[in-house]
């Protein structure tokens, strides 16, 4: 797969990716990808654990990411093994099928904010159904998960216009998803 990113940062972090092959003493598999904004490795660590290595692009959306996966801890989300902040770079444990549901009520607010360009027409109703479609799909509850996506809606929004380079179009998605989750 090619990557959507400008030509000059798919090389930047595809270098970073390789780099940290060697650093970490990673197996790449053969196959890479790309996410919409990440260069995505499956690897396998010297002990032959199967992992995933992901290194993002420098935007406010992964800016904080290892550290709230390590907070996370694995409780509904990748446990991550390694990570490298600065250079916005985990090493993630590869999910094995498992119910979560037993484990954590999800938080499905990046599936609600994620592609949102991609929306045509009524963006408040495309946000709707996402947020219902994971919902039952993943057999959620709904007021949890409603309000695990308020409150990561908020701190988003929040923490964007408390950086130092504030992004309005970032902080107006961010209240869109919001107002169209509770309504």
């Amino acid at each position: 797969m090619t990557s959507a990113l400008p030509p000059e940062t798919a090389r930047s972090l595809a270098a970073v990716s390789r780099s940290l092959v060697g650093e970490w003493g990673l197996t790449p598999d053969p196959v890479e990808d790309w996410g919409r904004s990440s260069h995505v490795v499956p690897v396998r660590t010297a002990d032959g654990v199967p992992a995933v290595l992901k290194v993002a692009a420098a935007d406010p959306g992964t800016e904080h990411e290892a550290l709230a996966l390590q907070h996370w801890g694995g409780r509904g989300a990748v446990r991550p093994l390694r990570a490298d902040p600065r250079r916005r770079a985990v090493l993630l444990e590869r999910l094995e099928r498992r119910d979560l549901t037993q484990e954590w009520d999800g938080e499905p607010a990046p599936l609600l904010w994620n592609r949102l360009e991609e929306a045509e027409g009524d963006v408040r109703r495309t946000v709707r159904v996402r947020f219902e479609t994971v919902v039952d799909a993943a057999g959620l509850d709904e007021d949890r998960a409603r309000a695990w996506a308020v409150v990561r809606l908020v701190l988003n929004a929040f923490w964007s216009v408390r950086s130092d380079r504030p992004d309005p179009a970032y902080v107006t998605r961010m209240l869109t998803v919001l107002k169209a989750v509770q309504s």
